[in-house]
């Protein structure tokens, strides 16, 4: 369970430097909504600047776990690059015979073999090559 964590969070990592993910929730969004419901909501029930103090780091920490917990989406490139992959996938589907490529085709279909493991469309091929 924890290789699946560490694999999840470093593929979050190198599809956020790229800037293909994004927070669903983002902090600077989050945070300045809810301390303003919460500066809104003391000013309406409460006349005493002590609630103040106790009620704002509430909201911080409510925005960060609403944040956190929210996860991750693709954003406007991630969605384009995500599209591209799959009309690749759809053209090695269309046009290549991936399905049942034994060991000798490695010569002929190179790395379009991966990358039809990957996309789904050489699943037997996978089982053939694999030990």
């Amino acid at each position: 369970m924890d290789d699946d964590l560490g694999y999840k969070r470093d593929a979050i990592q190198a599809a956020a430097g790229p800037g293909y993910v994004t927070r669903v929730l983002r902090l600077i969004d989050t945070s300045g909504a809810v301390t303003t419901t919460a500066v809104g909501f003391c000013i309406y029930l409460f006349t005493r600047p002590r609630v103040f103090w106790v009620a704002i780091p509430i909201a911080m920490v409510l925005s960060l776990a609403a944040s956190l917990t929210a996860g991750w989406g693709l954003t406007e490139k991630g969605r384009r690059h995500r599209a591209l992959w799959r009309s690749f996938g759809r053209c090695i589907h269309d046009h290549g015979e991936l399905k049942d490529v034994g060991p000798a085709g490695i010569t002929v279909w190179g790395p379009y073999i991966t990358y039809g493991v990957v996309l789904g469309e050489a699943d037997d091929t996978a089982r053939i090559l694999t030990p």
